[in-house]
Formats: C-alpha cells, structure tokens, sequence
C-alpha cells in the first residue's frame, strides 16, 4: 500500500512538473526537474523570501497569486507563474524583492546549487536558456521605447574625429573584455579563446558600424568609444559605450539584425560569430554563467522600470 501510494504521489508529482513546464520545456526535462524538487505550500502573508536574502534556491510552477514587492518599483500581483526567484539565482545577486503568497500557493523549491549543476550538464538547455532570454530582454526594451531602458552615455567632449588608428593588440583585448558585464565571471582560457575569435572594427565619428540586416549571425562589443543604435518601429535610440554589448543583451538572439549603428565618437568594437562564440560556451560553462548572470541581472533591472513607468502612467478609466 505504501509503495502505491509513493508512486502515485511521483506521478502527480510529474504530471505537476509537465503541466506547468510552459516555456521551459524541454525533452526529459520535467522528471528531472521532479526528482530535483521539492514541493512546498503557503498559506497567505506567508514570505516566501525577502529581498536582499542569498539567493539559494528558487521556485517552480506555482499555482496561487503572489505579491513581488522590491524598493525599486511599486508592488505588483503575479498569478500561476512558471518560476520566480531564478533570475536571482542566474544573476547571483541577492535578492531584488520580498514575494509574499497572496492567496494559498504551491510550488515546487529547486536548490540553485543543484539546478546550476544540471545546466552544466546539460548545455542544450543553457543554450535554449540564452536564446530566449535575450529575445524576452529585447521584447522589454522595445515596451520602453523610446530609450530601450538603456541608461544614457554621453559622447566624449571635442570635435568628430577619425577612427582609431592602431589595432588593438591581444593583451588589450583581453583586458577590454574582462571589463565587460557579459565576461566578467568568465575564466582566463575563456578570454584568451574570446579574444583570438574577436574581428575588430575601428570606425570614426558618424561612421556606419552596421545597417539593418547586416548583423545577422554576429554581434559586436564596445571595446573604445560610443556607439549609437537606432529602431525604427518602435522608435528608439540607445547608446553604448566601453564594454557594452552593443543593442544590449538581446544582440545575442539577433535583435541587432533590427537596427542602424553607428559612431558617435571614434570608436573600436569587436564583432562575434555567434556559432563560434556559441561553441566557445560549451566548452566553457564560466562563460555560458557569465552571459546567463549578464541577461538575468539585465532582465531584472528592465522589469523593474516597466513597473516604475507604469506606476506613472496615466490610469484609464
């Protein structure tokens, strides 16, 4: 009887798992992902975490409301989420908000440590990971147009001025692309393999870096100067300067492909083959951490301006 009913409570536990896998799907997947679960319940006003909490584990398929409440934004409602937490997790950062259970909730608790292991061993759905999380990155700063939610560059004081002479030599460049967000936690063999892969591109002011559809399979790097980027619907301008991707996290999913750069200082960029850098994260899961922790922090901060802006727009009645 008691064998019965453990292995009734697998299955509903699977079946839990599969049903709410939603965009996270992926072949043998749910079993896993049961076997690494716990399942938890909460009644209302029970905190799940509190911002600024380490960020040890996360939380699956909950069925129930919740409430996401950080300093940075006003408080809004979620209800039957895929997960939450994970982007802390991803981001390796504390906490960026308290999420309390509104209503009875159940969910299913995966250790971070125990998931990180997984993607490692698992690189297809890390890739999957990357792919879409850039594209929803891209999809949020298009809903804050007109900036993006890019933070603003300045360009350099002083008259336009030409193109770079000298081509930057390896040591340079690695130290260009430890600087970078979307690197820093890679290791130094990462950044040596990243740095012989790098094409560079020296361009003046007012120089055109790239047109739209001319990006397709690569994307670029600041390594010097500032790069503006231009979208046409919507209309949306955002600048970019030392050791930002250029259009942001998304130009790993090809939104790049969507707009016109160009200098607007003398500037030096590198420019990725995606199947090659792709390659070059397999090999190296510090570097897929480090993209995975660049998008999952860039994530984060747009979700909470959204909720910033439209705390300020005007209500319809």
């Amino acid at each position: 009887m008691k064998d019965r009913d453990a292995a009734a409570e697998r299955v509903e536990r699977e079946l839990f798992m599969r049903t709410r896998l939603a965009r996270l799907a992926e072949p043998g997947l749910g079993r896993l992902a049961a076997r690494l679960a716990q399942e938890v319940r909460f009644a209302p006003g029970d905190v799940l975490y509190r911002e600024g909490d380490p960020p040890r584990d996360f939380y699956s398929f909950l069925r129930g409301d919740i409430e996401v409440a950080s300093h940075a934004a006003p408080p809004w409602i979620l209800h039957n989420q895929t997960g939450v937490g994970l982007l802390d997790v991803l981001a390796d950062h504390p906490r960026y908000a308290t999420v309390t259970a509104v209503t009875h909730v159940r969910a299913m608790r995966i250790p971070a440590a125990d998931y990180l292991d997984f993607l490692e061993e698992h690189y297809e759905l890390a890739m999957s990971s990357v792919l879409r999380s850039s594209k929803d990155v891209h999809e949020l700063s298009l809903a804050l147009a007109p900036d993006g939610g890019f933070a603003p560059i300045d360009v350099p004081p002083g008259p336009p001025g030409p193109a770079p002479a000298e081509p930057m030599h390896l040591v340079r460049k690695i130290e260009a692309l430890r600087e970078s967000r979307v690197f820093r936690k890679a290791n130094m063999q990462a950044l040596v393999r990243l740095a012989l892969l790098a094409g560079e591109i020296r361009a003046g002011t007012g120089d055109i870096v790239f047109r739209r559809g001319e990006a397709a399979g690569k994307f670029y790097l600041v390594a010097e100067g500032v790069v503006e980027v231009e979208h046409q619907a919507p209309s949306l301008v955002a600048r970019f300067g030392r050791g930002d991707l250029v259009c942001g996290y998304g130009a790993l999913g090809n939104a790049d492909n969507q707009y016109v750069a160009a200098a607007r200082s003398p500037a030096i960029m590198f420019w990725f083959g995606e199947e090659d850098f792709f390659d070059i994260m397999e090999e190296h899961f510090d570097l897929t951490r480090s993209v995975l922790a660049g998008i999952a922090a860039d994530y984060t901060r747009l979700v909470l301006e959204r909720e910033r802006r439209s705390s300020f727009a005007p209500k319809r009645n």
